[in-house]
C-alpha cells in the first residue's frame, strides 16, 4: 500500500473545502510567538528565516508524528524529532526543489508539516507531479515524499509561518517507499 496523503493537499482544479485542523488555537498561538535562535537563509534559489523547536512540552511534535504514522502506515523508531519553523517575510520564497537529500548521514524520506498562519498573500506551496497546492488553513497537516518537486512562491503581503518535520528512511522501522 502506498502513501495516503493528507486532505491538506488539493488538486489545483478543485474548489477549496473546509478542512479540519490538527492543532487548536492555543497551540497555533504558541507557534506563532515562538521565535528563538533563528537563522536566515539567503541564496540564489531561496530566502527565509527558520527556528527549531526541540522541546515537545505541549505535544505539538508528538501529535504530528502520530498523524504521520496513521496517514502513511509507516512506523517510527523513535519520537525524538525537532519541529523546524519557517518564516517567509515579504519578498521571501523557495524556488522549485526536492528535499530528498542526505543530511548527517541520513536520507530524507518524507516532508510532514502544517501552516501556522494564513494572513499573508503570495507564498503558495505548490507541489508538482501531480500538481497540487498545500491548503493554507492553519493547523491542517500535510505529508508528501521528499523526492517530490515543490516550491513556495514569493510573499507579497504579511509573513508566512509553517512547521516542518523531515522524516528520514533511517527513522522508519519499515518503509513503503522501497
Amino acid at each position: 500500500m502506498g502513501v495516503r496523503f493528507s486532505h491538506g493537499l488539493q488538486n489545483r482544479n478543485m474548489k477549496e473545502e473546509y478542512i479540519h485542523p490538527l492543532y487548536n488555537d492555543i497551540e497555533l498561538k504558541f507557534l506563532q510567538s515562538f521565535w528563538e535562535n533563528t537563522e536566515h537563509r539567503n541564496f540564489n534559489d531561496r530566502s527565509y528565516e527558520y527556528a527549531v523547536l526541540m522541546n515537545d512540552e505541549i505535544g505539538i511534535i508528538t501529535k504530528l508524528l502520530n498523524w504521520f504514522e496513521k496517514q502513511t502506515n509507516e512506523k517510527l523508531k523513535s519520537r525524538y524529532h525537532s519541529l523546524i519553523i519557517h518564516k517567509y517575510n515579504i519578498g521571501d520564497y523557495f524556488d522549485k526543489h526536492i528535499d530528498s537529500v542526505q543530511r548527517d548521514y541520513k536520507n530524507r524520506a518524507y516532508v510532514v508539516g502544517f501552516h501556522i498562519n494564513d494572513n499573508y498573500e503570495g507564498g503558495h506551496y505548490n507541489l508538482y507531479s501531480p500538481d497540487e497546492i498545500v491548503n493554507k488553513v492553519p493547523g491542517v497537516p500535510y505529508c508528501f515524499k521528499s523526492n517530490r518537486i515543490h516550491e513556495i512562491t514569493k510573499i507579497t503581503k504579511g509573513y508566512r509561518k509553517s512547521g516542518l518535520i523531515f522524516i528520514n528512511y533511517e527513522d522508519l522501522t519499515k518503509s513503503n517507499l522501497l
